[in-house]
């Protein structure tokens, strides 16, 4: 069985951490290594975190691997790993689209759908044109 030891500093700091984190990934992470720390099984620890086997294990070398600092930084979600923008390429098409149907967001949400064979719902189309300034 593979656990994960914890000294008394970083225990405190990773109860620390996912009693305070806002971040649900970092809280997750954090409960896995102290649930590991009690000396749990691989598949009590899977199934309490929601996990695969694998996926564990990646988790678990990444943070053996990292020195001081660096385990509690790497607990967070890499940079670049969010959801892309659809409407990111046509930022300049809906600014005209925008003006030509006066507002109305209905027809342009057919419209993304017909000929740009993209789907968004209303209010996503609404938080995009809020967030550029269109």
């Amino acid at each position: 069985m593979r656990y994960i030891h914890l000294t008394a500093c970083e225990e405190s700091a990773l109860k620390k951490l996912h009693k305070t984190s806002g971040n649900s990934v970092v809280r997750k992470r954090c409960f896995l290594l102290l649930y590991s720390n009690r000396n749990h099984s691989i598949q009590e620890t899977c199934a309490v975190g929601g996990i695969h086997r694998r996926t564990r294990e990646r988790f678990f070398t990444k943070w053996e691997s990292k020195e001081g600092k660096e385990k509690f930084q790497f607990l967070s979600v890499a940079a670049g790993r969010g959801a892309k923008l659809k409407l990111e390429p046509l930022k300049e098409k809906l600014n005209d689209l925008v003006k030509e149907h006066n507002r109305n967001l209905n027809p342009l949400l057919h419209l993304l759908e017909t000929q740009y064979h993209i789907k968004v719902c209303k209010s996503t189309l609404q938080a995009f044109l809020k967030e550029h300034g269109i």
